[in-house]
């Protein structure tokens, strides 16, 4: 598999640990840890170093889709709650 495909399955298992109720502050390294060990399993690499910066960019860029993703829901929140 390549790494676009598993950016969103980063994003989706993070979702899934928030029934966990995990501290917000600790989700950026959980992030990097889950997009490290997603390298290691499902990317086909040559050398350890490259499984662990595809990881790291992996896990950085799921984050930062998660990031963007929860801005324009946090503003919908704030729109209705000034409604009401």
């Amino acid at each position: 598999m390549e790494a676009p495909i598993l950016v969103p399955i980063i994003v989706a298992l993070l979702e899934g640990l928030k029934g966990f109720k995990i501290n917000r502050a600790y989700f950026p390294f959980i992030s990097v840890v889950v997009g490290l060990s997603v390298s290691f399993l499902f990317i086909d690499c040559r050398e350890a170093r490259e499984c662990i910066f595809e990881g790291i960019t992996m896990g950085l860029a799921a984050m930062g889709l998660y990031n963007l993703a929860l801005k324009p829901i946090k503003r919908v929140i704030e729109k209705k709650n000034e409604e009401a």
